[in-house]
């Protein structure tokens, strides 16, 4: 995203944030999860296949919408390491984050919630079972598309998650539209979603020790 647009609309998320932030660990976790995001818009842009996105402030409210989702993914698998909770407290937790997150920017996106909530299962499978086969930035990759056009490109109805295989995710997509990522890119964005987590669990940290 280029740094003007960011800046804006980072700034409302972060303002909205701190405003609303009755606690310090809530505080802690929402601004954690936007400077997270940031290192990730940073990596993925290097990346051919996530274009520059046009000087629009809605494009740009929804792709760093997008950027928190696995921000809130990889914070929750944290939390739930060391606190035993049913499946149902885990969804629940995350759709409240998702809630939030629009909340800051302003946004009220009902089926954007739901495609955050099975992107969430794609990466905590992936996570949880170490597999080989992360296909998680490959839809993270189609729904940064459909942000970034504003357009729809994946019948998200029509898939289960976590993915059965990437030829099915790949049948569900308006080949018109949809342009694969390539083993390159792939690695690339995987590289750059390590060094956000480290970015967001370092600002975590700061702001829980009163460093920040």
């Amino acid at each position: 995203m280029e740094g003007g647009l960011f800046e804006k609309v980072y700034f409302q998320y972060y303002n909205s944030a701190r405003k609303l932030a009755q606690t310090n660990s809530e505080w802690a976790a929402w601004n954690s999860w936007a400077s997270g995001s940031v290192t990730l818009d940073a990596g993925l842009s290097l990346i051919p296949e996530f274009p520059a996105l046009q000087d629009n402030l809605k494009t740009g409210k929804l792709i760093l919408n997008l950027l928190i989702q696995p921000m809130i993914t990889l914070y929750f698998r944290g939390l739930e390491s060391k606190y035993s909770r049913t499946n149902e407290e885990k969804q629940e937790a995350r759709k409240i984050a998702f809630v939030n997150v629009q909340t800051f920017l302003g946004l009220n996106d009902p089926d954007a919630i739901q495609i955050h909530l099975k992107l969430d299962k794609e990466l905590m499978w992936a996570s949880e079972t170490e597999s080989l086969q992360f296909k998680y930035f490959y839809v993270f990759h189609a729904r940064y598309l459909e942000c970034a056009l504003q357009d729809k490109i994946v019948e998200w109805d029509a898939l289960t998650f976590p993915l059965e295989s990437q030829e099915k995710f790949v049948y569900a997509c308006n080949r018109s539209r949809y342009c694969c990522l390539s083993p390159e890119g792939h690695l690339m964005a995987m590289s750059a979603l390590v060094l956000a987590v480290n970015q967001m669990w370092s600002d975590f940290e700061s702001v829980i020790e009163g460093k920040e």
